[in-house]
């Protein structure tokens, strides 16, 4: 991106580098490319000599380490510089353009304004860049696109316009809470991704967010800015016995967040849930269930009338893990007219073939699932998981023998699929086929069937699997 930067831009984001005191080894990386500007096309650009000319007073370490680990050592070096680097440049196209691009930047600004309820702002700044737009003497292109869009974003407001004095220091006031408030969120959606995904993240911001809040009252300006101090507390601490107050405190605070955080706390609490050894399964399924009847019952999860089709997927499996097969059929009844068009019919014929399951109905599950087609790849895997298990319920042996053939080649020929995801299906698949000469054909002992089955891993379906097991 370096190299898109005339002259004077360039020079902009030198001096831009040289007043974040807190980036010194970013600052000495932009000195080395400098020297290099505008082709960097030199004998001297390399990592070697950039290392030495960013961490020179590192360079004595460099003298203890062979050359494989000297190469590993300036690369995880010079690996935050340039990556703060790539952001700051980024940072500043963007400014760049919202600078030049009067209407982008007051969009953005309009949008924040509105989330915080300042309708009169809102208004001022829309009548003031109208009339501009009007008074112009040179026209340009998508001149009339912009009064357009401001005239529609002004037909939105929904809340009356009221005059209030000393508008432009609440304004101000509130505008540092809420951004605040955003890096707030940020972090704890970085940090979610983190745990879901199961990659780390480099984010210095975190700690120092922490501590700016520890040392001051801003987390008192709102209950959403002290509701996300506590989850990116809960995060990246990692200490459990702060779930029951975080989770109290958003009950309790519920009527005071602003609707963006009475989604975001749900979200939050069921993804700590469902962490991997956060609690038992039984304690999980329990924790998940609460939180999104709670959001039912405050009907947060329906945003411009549409439903989450994986929340609502998942709400049905967690109810049912839960012998609530009651709640479950009442929920997929009373919100299935939130699902999208294109997802509802097939979402719906799943969710109550689960129901007909739970309920070990599975004539009605086969009835429901043998002629339909998922779009969805882990549709498409629970149907057929499902389908597997209803056939060896009714003791359809001619049937799977057909359905683990054509069960294993979906697997084979699947290019979307991971190569762990198919090993799983391929090891639950064969074992199922042991399972089945153990109970038709009295093939395998017991004790056979358990040693195979510690030797499949890693398998779908290992409840299932177990319970299977024990019957024998």
């Amino acid at each position: 991106m370096l190299k898109g930067l005339n002259e004077k831009e360039f020079k902009q984001l030198g001096k831009l580098i040289q007043n974040e005191s807190d980036k010194s080894y970013l600052y000495k990386l932009y000195q080395y490319l400098a020297k290099y500007y505008p082709d960097f096309q030199h004998k001297n650009l390399n990592k070697q000599k950039c290392f030495q000319f960013v961490f020179k007073e590192q360079m004595n370490e460099l003298k203890k380490l062979d050359k494989a680990k000297t190469e590993q050592f300036i690369s995880k070096k010079l690996k935050n510089p340039f990556y703060n680097l790539n952001n700051t440049i980024t940072q500043f196209l963007i400014e760049l353009e919202l600078a030049f691009d009067s209407y982008e930047k007051n969009m953005l600004l309009l949008k924040s304004l509105r989330r915080r309820k300042m309708d009169e702002a809102c208004v001022h700044l829309i009548d003031k860049e109208i009339t501009k737009i009007d008074k112009a003497k040179a026209k340009y292109l998508d001149q009339d696109l912009e009064r357009f869009q401001y005239n529609h974003f002004k037909h939105k407001l929904s809340n009356k316009i009221a005059n209030n004095e000393g508008l432009e220091h609440e304004i101000m006031n509130d505008l540092d809470a809420y951004y605040f408030n955003i890096k707030l969120i940020y972090n704890c959606v970085l940090l979610t991704r983190e745990k879901i995904f199961f990659k780390d993240i480099d984010n210095l911001m975190i700690p120092e967010i922490i501590k700016k809040l520890e040392n001051d009252e801003l987390k008192k300006v709102s209950p959403s800015i002290q509701l996300n101090y506590y989850f990116l507390k809960l995060m990246s601490e990692e200490n459990e016995s702060n779930y029951e107050e975080v989770k109290q405190y958003y009950f309790e605070q519920y009527e005071h967040l602003n609707e963006e955080d009475k989604i975001n706390g749900i979200i939050y609490l069921t993804n700590y849930c469902n962490r991997e050894n956060r609690f038992n399964h039984s304690t999980k399924l329990k924790e998940m269930l609460l939180l999104y009847k709670f959001s039912i019952e405050k009907d947060i999860l329906v945003e411009d009338n549409t439903i989450n089709t994986n929340q609502f997927k998942n709400i049905v499996t967690v109810g049912l893990a839960m012998n609530e097969d009651d709640w479950v059929t009442n929920f997929i009844e009373t919100h299935q007219q939130y699902l999208k068009e294109n997802d509802k019919e097939n979402t719906v014929t799943l969710c109550q073939a689960k129901v007909f399951q739970s309920q070990g109905n599975n004539n009605k599950v086969i009835e429901l699932l043998q002629n339909i087609e998922f779009q969805d790849l882990f549709d498409n895997i629970t149907m057929r998981n499902m389908l597997l298990k209803s056939y060896y319920e009714l003791q359809e042996w001619h049937t799977l023998d057909f359905f683990f053939e054509s069960y294993a080649k979906f697997v084979k020929r699947n290019k979307a699929m991971s190569e762990h995801i198919k090993l799983g299906l391929s090891n639950m698949i064969s074992y199922t086929k042991y399972l089945v000469k153990a109970q038709n054909l009295n093939k395998y002992n017991k004790q056979e069937i358990e040693l195979k089955y510690e030797n499949s891993k890693p398998l779908f379906l290992n409840k299932w699997l177990i319970q299977k097991i024990d019957e024998l």
